[in-house]
């Protein structure tokens, strides 16, 4: 019997400025550059989705090229986005 060690709820996060992006279906965010950690879960399903991803080695590298505009979103649980921008040290509001 599996027993789960933890649950993510993951999800398409993108700078709180662009407002130049909507997405109504995950088809669309396949014409935005979204950053996903080598190996993890949604490089597995996106990569089977038709997505073309940036890897990185990890969720800070990732965060870094979104918040350099060199990426449009990175995949990541939104209960997390507050810890981590603390840790680059960015407004909370800036992701």
């Amino acid at each position: 019997m599996d027993y789960p060690v933890a649950v993510f709820e993951l999800g398409f996060v993108t700078n709180s400025y662009r407002d130049d992006i909507a997405l109504a279906t995950v088809e669309q965010a396949k014409a935005y550059r979204i950053a996903v950690q080598r190996n993890d879960i949604a490089q597995t399903i996106l990569t089977e989705m038709g997505f073309d991803v940036v890897v990185t080695s990890d969720i800070e590298k990732s965060y870094q090229l979104l918040v350099t505009n060199k990426i449009d979103f990175v995949i990541d649980d939104k209960r997390l986005i507050k810890n981590m921008a603390k840790e680059l040290n960015l407004p909370e509001r800036s992701v």
